[in-house]
């Protein structure tokens, strides 16, 4: 394993905030997937942080609904691309 350099940079807060790290639960959920399928799949981490991740400009609602705007794009797309 390899020890962290930055523990903001690779294992924010907002990541863990289940008993589950998110890079954990991508590792598990885009087994068997590949390419752009993979990556559609693995921004599940949006829907993992909504209303956690804070940034200047936004309240932890709106960028919240942002992360779960994202989520559905990309949800959208690996539906589109599956059929």
């Amino acid at each position: 394993m390899v020890t962290p350099v930055n523990p903001k940079v690779e294992h924010p807060t907002y990541y863990n905030s289940t008993r589950m790290e998110c890079i954990e639960m991508l590792d598990r959920i885009c087994e068997g997937y590949s390419g752009v399928a993979a990556f559609d799949i693995g921004q599940c981490k949006y829907l993992n942080r909504a209303g956690l991740k804070a940034e200047e400009g936004y309240s932890k609602y709106e960028k919240g609904l942002e992360d779960l705007k994202k989520f559905g794009f990309y949800l959208n797309d690996f539906y589109q691309r599956a059929n």
